[in-house]
């Protein structure tokens, strides 16, 4: 939590709304869907929020308890937004909009980094994890993709410690087996964001949206107001910068079918039900 179907126990459920019943589906809410039924879904959402942030914070008073918090290193982040109608669709997985991607990030160590600083620069997911073993003093592996974070929070000058900027990109994979039957089970598309701008390029296109989606990913943060036509040259640098990204990505794709001879029929039905193999 919070994740959908958003369904807060009590008394959580009666915190932000006097209709606590079962949302419906993933799905379920359309474009057409009653206003008071799509703040429903926000608040019952927002109290699973609650739900979560008061036990986050009974493991935190558990290690104040224990002596044991100045000296851990906690990390909180998300694989993902939820959205509530603002490309015409709820839930999660459909795309590479804003809500959908922009997830929080917070680091605390009080012994081992500084407190109260707030980083603009968008980062990747990937980048976790050689933050987390370089704080801890382990080496990280060869083929490592992402980067550590320490330069950035060191707050001067992070290039001169180590930082490459670069832009941040993610996909939305095509995964019918994943999403049958839904309207954007065929959707393909891959998001850069470099700067101020993100440029999205859909590849497997099952609607009317257009190859390419230009946002000012500071002022439009949800990806609200296309400004492709506005900016060609913007959305040309971008668009090679993924497609040199896929080919690099492509190029170093595992080779699947070997891994799967090393896996259980269990661990490969899971697979399957998530799409990521047929």
């Amino acid at each position: 939590d919070p994740h959908g179907p958003n369904t807060p126990p009590p008394p959580y459920d009666t915190l932000f709304t006097d209709d606590p019943r079962t949302p419906p589906l993933p799905g379920a809410l359309t474009p057409g869907t009653p206003p008071e039924e799509l703040e429903n879904m926000r608040a019952l959402y927002d109290a699973e929020i609650r739900f979560s942030d008061e036990h986050f914070g009974r493991m935190v008073d558990a290690l104040r308890a224990r002596g044991l918090y100045d000296d851990t290193l906690i990390v909180f982040t998300s694989d993902h937004g939820e959205e509530f109608l603002e490309h015409g669709r709820h839930f999660h997985g459909y795309h590479t909009y804003g809500e959908m991607l922009n997830v929080p990030l917070i680091m605390w160590w009080p012994a081992g980094i500084p407190g109260g600083r707030v980083i603009d620069t968008t980062v990747q997911s990937i980048d976790v994890m050689p933050t987390v073993l370089e704080l801890s003093q382990l080496p990280l592996p060869e083929q490592i993709q992402g980067q550590s974070l320490l330069p950035l929070m060191a707050g001067t000058n992070p290039t001169s410690l180590g930082w490459k900027p670069r832009p941040a990109v993610a996909e939305r994979a095509w995964a019918p087996a994943a999403n049958e039957g839904e309207k954007d089970a065929d959707l393909e598309s891959f998001a850069v964001v470099d700067g101020e701008w993100k440029l999205i390029w859909n590849t497997r296109i099952p609607d009317e949206r257009p190859k390419y989606e230009l946002f000012d990913h500071v002022n439009d943060p949800i990806n609200m107001n296309n400004v492709a036509a506005d900016h060609p040259e913007i959305v040309e640098r971008l668009a090679d910068y993924l497609e040199n990204w896929q080919e690099a990505a492509l190029a170093a794709k595992v080779d699947t079918e070997a891994a799967a001879e090393e896996m259980s029929e269990e661990e490969l039905d899971k697979l399957r039900a998530l799409g990521y193999i047929n």
